[in-house]
């Protein structure tokens, strides 16, 4: 048996072992990285969320001002706004503004929800590419000595 045929077997066992080994590490940076990227956007959810919400507390907030400044109109000319047309006017103004806040707040979650979908992507890609890579490195090993095996008994009987 080959000493040298052995030291090549060894080296290229090694060598295999070591690029799996960076293979693994390269992908578990990939796999933190993309979990990092997805914990942002779940932030951003939030915030297109919070932003909306905050975009329905000012329209209702100038839905109550105008409200207001029209009851302060109407009793000031002594006009009964509760009766008749004027107050199926009031009541249907009321509940247009009513449902273009309940559309507003359902476009914020929406858009919540859109965007921790597209974390959940960059989630699940991560953890794919991992996966990925451990079975590259897998592959590399097995590859290495079966490589290392073959060069190992290319010196047998030398």
């Amino acid at each position: 048996m080959s000493t040298g045929a052995n030291i090549a077997a060894g080296i290229q066992f090694a060598t295999a072992l070591q690029g799996a080994d960076l293979i693994r590490t390269q992908a578990t940076i990939q796999r933190d990285v993309n979990e990092l990227n997805a914990k942002y956007r779940e932030i951003d959810a939030w915030q297109a969320e919070a932003d909306g919400f905050s975009e329905v507390a000012r329209y209702s907030a100038q839905l109550a001002q105008i409200e207001g400044q029209r009851a302060a109109i109407y009793a000031a000319k002594n006009i009964d706004t509760t009766v008749g047309t004027l107050g199926a006017l009031n009541e249907e103004s009321r509940l247009t503004g009513f449902l273009n806040t309940l559309d507003m707040t359902n476009q914020a979650r929406l858009l919540g929800q859109n965007i921790r979908r597209e974390a959940r992507g960059i989630r699940m890609n991560g953890q794919a590419n991992y996966a990925q890579g451990m079975i590259q490195a897998s592959g590399v090993v097995a590859q290495g000595a079966a490589n290392a095996i073959s060069t190992a008994a290319s010196g047998y009987g030398k």
